[in-house]
């Protein structure tokens, strides 16, 4: 039995239920599977039409490979009807091309409809593509090198809308989205990387990402990559952002994202400004950066790395979980070398601390000074341990009468003493003379002393 097919103004050869698209010499409308299921069209030519409306059925396909390419005059929609179900419209391969002269609607009110971009192919949609409305499950896929998604830079937008639940845009494998913003509806989910695949992020270049929340749903944008993705769009709004991959995800702009933000997997940098958002971190996930947070909370297993950031991590609060884990770095007593943690609030200490200490003050014999603590309501809490590494070595040992953790070791460039003061958040690292310097002091005080002796007796 064949599947059912529809015959279009287009020089199409029909061949058991597979329509394969040959040259068109006029633009007419494109209609496959219209009121049909289990439909595949193919374009493998260039081809002209005036308006592409896929599927008021279900299991259609429009599939443009080969190098073949559709300039459509006006809009497209896939899956427009409540019975508009699992429709598609592939794109795939290198030359092979979509390109439509206004907007693109997914899924309005069926589900499960979707669009892929994969392997180098382009598709083009200058005023929007809009996934979602009443239809749930419905999604776009932008996957491989060369792979691209494009609205206009200056006013082109992405959204994923509506009542339905799961709308949703992956982009994936250095896949690229080009678009002026992206706006993620509350019951919709925007994936860099594939959730739960842990492959290679694609590449947002939009100057905005939008997250909105309606009751008990939220907008969520997932970052599942394994490699490192810097993002420069703004993210606003109240949704949920998740670090999932085992990647690096650097935040570097400035954001008004009043949300929540979870680190579950990997590294989460925030190197620019997003004092609302809370941000919870997870066991096997690590925080760091150098920019501003709301309140920051570091589950047992989790890590608060600013190592090699040298400057203040602000947060409004900070607290460590007792088997968390924070790691900072010092280099040099100027404050642009050494990592510092600033809450406008309090901060709550658990867990271990690891200092990381690569320079050296024996040169000057003078004490390090590090402000690496400082609060606006007090430090409570203490470490479980505090240890350093590099050029000084050792594990403090914390003496209860004084509220501090000190060293004496012999163990770096210089014996030294260390001192890390729980209630002013200074850390005092001094260098004391060497051995042969105390000797050499020992000698010289007795010569002095012997030549004493010996001008008396005349």
């Amino acid at each position: 039995m064949h599947s059912p097919q529809r015959s279009y103004n287009l020089g199409i050869l029909v061949i058991f239920g597979l329509s394969v698209m040959t040259h068109s010499a006029q633009s007419s409308p494109l209609n496959p599977g219209l009121y049909s299921n289990n439909t595949t069209t193919f374009i493998t030519t260039t081809t002209n039409v005036d308006s592409v409306s896929l599927g008021v059925g279900t299991n259609n396909s429009l599939i443009v490979t080969n190098g073949g390419k559709i300039i459509n005059g006006t809009s497209v929609s896939i899956g427009y009807e409540t019975n508009s179900v699992n429709n598609s419209i592939v794109v795939t391969g290198s030359n092979s091309s979509f390109i439509n002269n206004t907007y693109t609607q997914l899924g309005y009110y069926g589900s499960g409809n979707m669009l892929i971009i994969s392997n180098g192919a382009s598709y083009v949609s200058p005023q929007a593509l809009t996934v979602g409305g009443y239809g749930s499950s419905n999604f776009v896929i932008v996957s491989g090198v060369g792979s691209t998604l494009s609205a206009d830079a200056s006013y082109g937008s992405i959204t994923l809308q509506g009542t339905g639940l799961g709308n949703s845009l992956t982009i994936a494998n250095n896949g690229k989205v080009n678009a002026n913003s992206i706006t993620v509806g509350a019951r919709s989910v925007l994936n860099i990387g594939t959730y739960q695949s842990n492959d290679l992020a694609g590449i947002p270049n939009v100057a905005s990402i939008s997250t909105t929340t309606a009751g008990i749903y939220s907008a969520v944008l997932n970052f599942n990559q394994a490699n490192t993705l810097t993002l420069t769009s703004a993210i606003s709004g109240n949704g949920k952002i998740n670090q999932l991959g085992s990647g690096t995800t650097i935040l570097s702009a400035s954001n008004s994202f009043s949300g929540a933000t979870y680190v579950s997997a990997g590294t989460m940098l925030i190197n620019g400004s997003s004092a609302n958002n809370t941000v919870t971190v997870a066991s096997g996930g690590t925080l760091g950066g150098i920019g501003k947070l709301g309140d920051v909370t570091i589950q047992g297993g989790g890590t608060l790395s600013t190592t090699n950031n040298y400057g203040p991590f602000f947060v409004n609060s900070l607290t460590l979980a007792s088997n968390a884990a924070i790691k900072l770095s010092v280099s040099g007593t100027n404050t642009t070398q050494f990592d510092s943690i600033t809450a406008a609030g309090a901060i709550a200490l658990g867990g271990s601390l690891y200092i990381n200490m690569s320079g050296s003050y024996n040169s000057t014999n003078k004490p390090g000074l590090f402000q690496i603590f400082t609060t606006g309501a007090g430090i409570t809490g203490n470490f479980s341990s505090v240890t350093l590494a590099g050029s000084y070595v050792g594990s403090m040992d914390y003496y209860s009468n004084n509220n501090t953790w000190q060293i004496w070791s012999a163990l770096g460039p210089a014996p030294y003493y260390a001192n890390l003061n729980l209630n002013t958040g200074v850390l005092t690292v001094v260098p004391e003379p060497s051995t042969c310097v105390l000797v050499g002091l020992g000698a010289l005080a007795f010569l002095i002393r012997f030549s004493s002796r010996k001008d008396s007796l005349g």
